[in-house]
């Protein structure tokens, strides 16, 4: 066979092959020296032995998380379900609330139990191997659970165990919010969104649940859901979080990037503009390209707390960049975009961090701009005349007096090193 690549290579590479293999998706959880609970969510679990009964799963060395299951005498692994993304997302997160409402049960030795999973498994720590960057944590089964249900998949970055009206249904109502033709702040019931999406009341529950647990939307008492507001601390606090990671995440990345990787972004990039001046690109297209790019740059940089941060805030920064593509930045973008080429295929790192902050920069700039030109108490008709709102959700709007309201990753912005 032909077409394979040889050592060395670069980990971009190595992370599409390894993601191309199907994965579950488990939540391990234990309790720290000190009786504090701690788990975090894991896809490296897999059987090992019948007799004994042993598992094993993995903890990246530079997790925050690894001295304290490295140690642990007892853990459990937890087989999450289909519907139990927000639990995923969750426990991938750096909150110290990860299990703040949560319904729990105490299994051996104190270790937590989540509720609601298709299999836990209960463990006493049996051995401990070096795997590279992983410590490999090896469990001898002592008790477990299990019920009927279809397990959560991940698979090439994403969760694949999601029905497809379900995912259909997550694409059409993120696309809603992240456009604002569900406005910032305005509130809907799920039986509005029947109708017009046309699929049915589980996937969009399920879908509902997915945008929760990413920040987007906030469960509402009575059966009502609010999309998260945009308010100039929200925008000033993702900036904020946002320039303390870009400029070193790209810097990083082209330094780690192999030539090959570095040529293929400089192309992408030069084909991007010149369907800019050709008219052929649109603002939409241009932001999903800046979507990518930065999503390549994560891969490329290997750093798992860029990842974390990436993570949590990739459906709020996306609402913030779609107001400020709306609102003229592309041009500006694309200047910006010229000199970044030229500095990636350089391997100019100072000019690549400059540049990035520029932009970030830039993009708080306007969005501040424009929420502050759309503002309810300077005029009462700003808002829907400068932000993109379909006129089917008028009713959606927030009223006058809504409150400021933080969402789940919102709290959490920080410098915080991840599990």
């Amino acid at each position: 066979m032909t077409g394979f690549v040889h050592e060395p290579f670069d980990s971009h590479g190595f992370r599409r092959v390894l993601g191309s293999f199907p994965t579950g998706v488990t939540v391990v959880t234990s309790r720290a020296p000190d009786g504090r609970r701690v788990g975090m969510t894991a896809s490296s679990f897999n059987s090992v032995s019948l007799d004994p009964p042993l598992v094993l799963w993995s903890v990246r060395r530079k997790s925050g998380l690894c001295d304290v299951f490295s140690n642990a005498a007892r853990w459990a692994i937890h087989v999450l379900s289909k519907d139990q993304v927000d639990l995923s997302v969750r426990f991938a997160s750096n909150s110290e609330e990860r299990f703040s409402g949560l319904a729990l049960d105490e299994g051996l030795g104190g270790v937590p139990i989540l509720a609601g999973c298709v299999g836990v498994l209960q463990c006493a720590r049996y051995a401990a191997y070096d795997g590279g960057d992983h410590v490999i944590m090896v469990g001898k089964v002592k008790a477990f659970y299990h019920r009927e249900g279809e397990p959560l998949l991940f698979h090439e970055g994403r969760y694949a165990g999601l029905s497809s009206a379900t995912e259909q249904a997550y694409r059409a109502l993120r696309s809603r919010i992240v456009s604002m033709r569900i406005p910032s702040g305005g509130r809907f019931k799920e039986g509005d969104l029947l109708g017009e999406i046309g699929l049915s009341a589980m996937a969009i529950r399920e879908a509902l649940d997915r945008l929760c647990a990413q920040g987007l939307v906030t469960a509402m008492p009575f059966g009502s859901y609010q999309v998260v507001p945009i308010t100039p601390k929200h925008v000033k606090d993702s900036f904020d979080v946002l320039e303390s990671i870009a400029p070193s995440l790209f810097s990083l990345a082209v330094r780690k990037a192999s030539q090959k990787v570095v040529n293929d972004i400089c192309r992408s990039l030069s084909d991007e503009l010149r369907a800019w001046e050709a008219g052929t690109q649109t603002g939409d297209l241009w932001l999903d390209c800046c979507q990518r790019l930065f999503e390549l740059m994560l891969e490329m940089a290997d750093n798992e707390h860029y990842l974390a941060l990436w993570r949590r805030m990739s459906g709020v920064n996306e609402r913030l960049w779609r107001i400020a593509f709306d609102h003229a930045l592309a041009p500006p973008a694309i200047a910006i975009t010229r000199d970044f080429i030229v500095a990636v295929r350089e391997r100019d790192h100072p000019t690549v961090m400059s540049l990035v902050q520029r932009f970030v920069q830039d993009s708080r700039d306007l969005v501040l701009s424009v929420l502050e030109s759309a503002s309810p108490t300077k005029h009462d008709d700003a808002a829907e005349h400068h932000m993109p709102c379909d006129n089917r959700y008028r009713d959606f709007r927030p009223t006058q007096n809504t409150t400021e309201h933080a969402s789940p990753c919102h709290s959490e912005y920080g410098y915080p090193t991840p599990a």
